[in-house]
């Protein structure tokens, strides 16, 4: 109902209950998933009201019970995304602090535990929607720390969870558009900006293949100026 001081309040005596619970019975599996689910869903509420310095502590004691049950339980796949999931909110708050090295390590292991799930069980599409919002989250920080590469990088993983969603690789597109302008001129990456600039425009062709009808604006969006001028992107935007 957008009542999100009543939520963190509602959420702190379900956290007292949980933690009242879990002292007769620490060892219940259960007990420990709710009580990370609780912190998880407050650290969510407190993000929401700008309260960083809260979030960050209440994902941090998800984490904490998290990585208890996924360490104890490596098949347990919903443990393994969940870990993933928390990482991620984590990695948000941290950004957000401006926390960026910090941001893109969490991104990092949100990447890795939800992989692992996907890994395992790739008929449960949550894990691969999950696991393509932490790599874009990934390559948006990585693009902020001057990695235009380990973000290009980042970008073309995404790209092979979507290959016939017309949408997702357009946004890979521009991803690696991104990429292809901060690598212009720099000579110290092992990706260049026209490796960059023709793998955007090979994920715009996968695009069109898919069904993409390419947006009349394209051309004059900054994010794909680095490709302006080239044949394979003209040819693209004006069939």
């Amino acid at each position: 109902t957008g009542d999100t001081s009543g939520a963190i309040e509602s959420y702190r005596q379900a956290i007292g209950i949980e933690r009242k619970l879990l002292r007769r019975a620490p060892l219940d599996r259960a007990y420990r998933r709710d009580l990370a689910v609780s912190y998880n869903n407050l650290g969510l509420a407190y993000t929401k009201l700008s309260d960083l310095g809260n979030a960050e502590s209440s994902f941090r004691n998800a984490l904490g019970f998290e990585e208890q049950l996924a360490a104890e339980n490596p098949r347990d796949l919903e443990a393994s995304s969940r870990l993933g999931g928390v990482y991620n909110n984590l990695g948000i708050v941290l950004e957000e602090l401006g926390r960026l090295k910090a941001a893109a390590k969490s991104y990092q292991q949100a990447v890795e535990y939800q992989r692992l799930a996907r890994s395992q069980a790739d008929q449960v599409g949550r894990y691969r929607e999950y696991l393509s919002k932490h790599y874009y989250n990934l390559g948006r920080a990585r693009r902020k720390l001057n990695q235009p590469g380990e973000a290009a990088r980042t970008a073309l993983a995404r790209k092979e969870l979507w290959p016939h969603d017309p949408m997702r690789l357009l946004s890979v597109a521009e991803e690696l558009a991104l990429a292809s302008k901060m690598l212009a001129g720099e000579s110290s990456s092992d990706i260049t900006a026209d490796t960059c600039a023709e793998l955007s425009i090979a994920a715009l062709r996968d695009a069109v293949a898919a069904g993409l009808r390419v947006p009349a604006d394209l051309q004059n969006r900054d994010s794909f100026s680095a490709l302006r001028g080239r044949a394979g992107f003209d040819a693209l935007v004006h069939r």
